[in-house]
């Protein structure tokens, strides 16, 4: 690895909310039978499991405080003889009083030392004082189900359904219990900055534009600021404005706003009529979710022959097809701040359950701390990739590959830090190869670190659980979305009626 890589990779492996954590294998919550002081941490967000993930290690790692010892008294032959006589004196005394044998060793060797070194008046009081009353367990901050109560069930942290409507503004509403309980801001200090920085920067540009929470609010803005490993807010607070400049230039939030009416019917997506007679694809998922918390998606593009998919997508070309990748995009992003602001609605829920506790019961409602974190949530994908069927004659089609590289530069430019993983399934290894390599040369080397091509399912269902994959894939989750396609020429659209509509 060249030393400028290395140089990257270990300074993102310390950054909290990076994508370290995908390179070293740390979880991103933390587990039950490893619980922190004071319980387990009920907000279960990426920045806080690998904060106290990496403060645990950190302490775990550190070398124990140098200790100054005194110096020995003086050793002397009065000594020596004391000590030889009062070993022998408490052995006699643990025979005569039916000690074993190595218990009174221990005891002569303990009070021997003691005397030899002139230490025996030090530890005698501490010796013939009285034990103290054991303390009774100091109450945890939180139950010990505390997680499981949070986020129960499989898949792994799935959502309350159904999930919220979208706020139809961008301020946050903080309610008054939320301040006299003194609970932590929902993003760290760093992160609060370069929102506010872009705020003011961008005031007309906000000011212009619909109230999109999931377009313009906190988490869309992080997602531009986390996706640099190095945190470098002015170059991130220049991809903020490219991506103002992108959403007026192309209309996107006009296609933003067909997302509540047609999104959940990619049917109605554009050129979705055509692409869905020959294609299937699991949208951002609000019942599968990986071991990690991201949101299932899959795409399957390969049923048919590469010559019937060629003859039946040939009227659209790359603007076409990358459309459509835009507004599958926009849908996703819709789908994933109803998730997040689900499992935040979890969170403060329980913290305000115990708030009205300690208030009924008269306890200080701000120790301990109700949350001892931020609470806030960006959920991200899990994409899998089905690539059963696929040909070299599939992937050279004459608008695939310009399709794919534009729409990776528009997911890397405007909707960055959506998918958190990668797999890769069903691959030739012919074009396993071919498609590792093409997607190095083009994406980042901490994006390229999140994709994955298994050659079985073994590896596959270390990141998701056989209950949270569709079957189709692998898994035995039912999924009517990835039910494949008819066979080329099975069904042909009627022809329009006479007259027109």
């Amino acid at each position: 690895m060249p030393p400028k890589a290395a140089g990257r990779k270990a300074r993102a492996a310390q950054l909290l909310g990076s994508d370290a954590y995908l390179a070293t294998n740390k979880p991103r919550r933390v587990a039950s039978g490893k619980k922190p002081p004071g319980g387990p941490l009920l907000n279960c967000t990426s920045e806080s499991r690998r904060r106290a993930a990496d403060d645990t290690a950190a302490a775990a790692q550190a070398p124990p405080p140098a200790r100054v010892a005194a110096p020995p008294p003086p050793r002397t032959r009065a000594a020596d003889a004391a000590s030889v006589a009062v070993a022998a004196a408490a052995a006699a005394a643990a025979a005569r009083l039916g000690v074993d044998a190595v218990r009174a060793a221990c005891w002569a060797l303990i009070v021997g030392a003691a005397c030899r070194w002139w230490c025996l008046p030090r530890y005698l009081p501490a010796l013939l004082r009285p034990a103290p009353p054991a303390a009774a367990p100091a109450a945890a901050a939180t139950p010990p189900s505390e997680l499981a109560a949070c986020w129960n069930g499989r898949p792994e942290r799935a959502p309350p359904l159904p999930l919220p409507d979208l706020p139809p503004s961008l301020v946050d509403v903080e309610e008054p219990w939320m301040v006299e309980a003194k609970l932590p801001s929902r993003w760290p200090v760093r992160e609060r900055r370069f929102l506010k920085r872009c705020r003011d920067e961008f005031r007309d540009r906000f000011a212009r534009a619909p109230p999109y929470v999931d377009v313009y609010g906190d988490r869309r803005l992080l997602r531009v600021f986390r996706m640099d490993p190095e945190r470098d807010e002015d170059k991130a607070v220049a991809k903020v404005a490219e991506y103002l400049r992108w959403r007026e230039a192309t209309g996107a939030d006009a296609m933003r706003r067909l997302v509540p009416s047609i999104g959940p019917h990619p049917a109605k997506w554009p050129h979705g009529d055509v692409m869905l007679d020959c294609i299937r694809l699991l949208q951002c998922s609000d019942a599968y979710y990986d071991r990690m918390g991201n949101a299932v998606t899959c795409y399957q593009a390969f049923h048919w022959p590469a010559a019937d998919l060629k003859r039946h997508l040939c009227n659209l070309g790359t603007a076409q097809l990358v459309e459509f990748v835009t507004f599958a995009a926009e849908y996703n992003a819709s789908q994933m701040e109803k998730i997040s602001l689900a499992r935040e609605a979890v969170v403060l829920a329980d913290a305000k359950r115990r708030f009205d506790e300690r208030r009924r019961n008269g306890e200080d409602v701000r120790d301990p701390p109700l949350l001892r974190e931020g609470w806030g949530e960006i959920t991200r994908l899990c994409a899998i990739t089905d690539m059963a069927g696929c040909t070299l004659g599939s992937v050279m089609m004459p608008t695939l590959i310009p399709a794919v590289i534009q729409s990776v530069s528009v997911f890397l430019n405007y909707y960055p830090y959506i998918v958190g993983q990668l797999h890769v399934i069903n691959c030739q290894s012919t074009i396993a190869r071919v498609f590792r390599r093409a997607l190095v040369s083009v994406l980042p080397e901490h994006v390229a670190s999140q994709i994955q091509i298994h050659s079985d399912f073994a590896n596959l269902f270390r990141s998701i659980a056989r209950d949270s994959l569709p079957v189709q894939v692998g898994g035995d989750a039912p999924c009517a979305e990835l039910v494949p396609p008819p066979p080329p020429g099975a069904h042909r659209r009627s022809p329009p009626p006479p007259g027109g509509v």
